[in-house]
């Protein structure tokens, strides 16, 4: 929700319920997390990680930026909008 409210992310969608297995610190482990999908502009991906990095309980989070090749057109604008920044 602090993403949204400081209009570093048009929407986020939380999926709960996931259950990770990864490779930390020489061995595999797995977590109950849950997956935030936020929707942005690219200008806006260097403040969001900043915050997430900041509020996230982990050492080293997943935040990975996947650019949109394209989208409804009005989608697109709003997020822009949303963002403050201009499409």
């Amino acid at each position: 929700r602090a993403l949204v409210e400081q209009r570093l992310v048009a929407c986020v969608n939380v999926i709960p319920g996931l259950r990770s297995f990864f490779w930390w610190q020489g061995r595999v482990d797995s977590e109950q997390e849950q997956l935030l999908v936020a929707k942005t502009h690219r200008s806006r991906y260097s403040e969001v990680e900043r915050a997430i990095r900041a509020q996230h309980p982990y050492e080293l989070p997943e935040v990975v930026y996947v650019p949109i090749g394209t989208g409804l057109s009005d989608y697109l604008t709003w997020i822009a909008s949303s963002v403050d920044v201009t499409p």
